[in-house]
């Protein structure tokens, strides 16, 4: 659904994302700038980024790095583009809070006249949207932009095209194309199988892994890794080493950034 906004749509964007962001890596940085220049190209200024923290306690998220290390991490991942806020709402509710509400909050605090509102959204989540009431589908769509980005979007185009709840937002829902085929980089799983995790995350975040042993098990003894100059615990030791998919996970998003040949939406 090819869609150039004309002058009335010239407007900043905000651009929500919820997530754990545990940590944020490059892959995360890289879809964002993808989404920007997206955007950029259809007529919106410079778009803020916002982004929000699930909580610890959510049922999904029980096992996740505490909530003050991600913050951490994505305040350092950051700390050089003035376009990208954090927020800390979210993360500070007691349970798990639902995606509207989240957005809620974030167009009250963050949006004003005119503002054109973007709610970015991975794959998974793009694909639940069929099993949402339609009242909650109107509540989401009806004044916001939902955008996902795939190296292979031909699935989320079928059911952004066919399914019925969808029928009146098409110019709502963008689905943008990463010509990098990349695969999301496991870095908890890395880290705790003795595995490098440069170039996955930028060097500040790496950094704070490895100064504070994020990832890592409690219970360590005192053999010392050769990639990051960990401690090791026997259940790491033990454990099957992941095959080298992550070190070329990071050379792939570590080359120039291809200008997207088209933007289907």
């Amino acid at each position: 659904f090819e869609h150039v906004m004309g002058e009335e749509e010239s407007s900043r964007l905000k651009l929500f994302v919820s997530g754990s962001f545990d940590p944020i890596t490059n892959y995360h940085i890289r879809i964002i700038e993808l989404v920007k220049h997206y955007f950029t190209v259809k007529g919106c200024r410079e778009p803020t980024v916002v982004l929000s923290l699930t909580p610890k306690t959510s049922n999904t998220n029980s096992q996740c790095t505490d909530t003050a290390d991600r913050l951490k991490m994505c305040h350092l991942a950051t700390s050089n583009d003035p376009t990208i806020i954090i927020d800390d709402w979210e993360c500070k509710q007691r349970c798990y809070t639902v995606l509207p509400r989240v957005l809620e909050h974030l167009t009250s605090t963050y949006c004003n006249d005119g503002d054109t509102v973007g709610v970015l959204v991975s794959e998974e989540q793009f694909t639940q949207f069929t099993h949402w009431h339609q009242d909650q589908v109107d509540d989401l769509m009806r004044d916001k932009n939902v955008i996902s980005v795939s190296s292979h979007p031909h699935k989320l185009l079928k059911v952004a095209q066919y399914c019925p709840k969808f029928s009146t937002y098409e110019e709502n829902m963008h689905v943008v194309i990463d010509h990098g085929e990349t695969c999301k980089p496991n870095v908890r799983q890395a880290a705790a199988c003795n595995q490098t995790i440069e170039g996955l995350v930028c060097p500040s975040v790496q950094k704070y892994i490895l100064e504070h042993h994020i990832y890592w098990e409690e219970e360590a003894d005192t053999e010392s890794t050769s990639n990051l100059g960990l401690q090791v615990s026997p259940v790491a030791k033990n454990r099957i080493r992941l095959p080298d998919i992550n070190s070329r996970v990071a050379d792939v998003l570590q080359r120039p950034r291809k200008t997207p040949r088209r933007a289907l939406k």
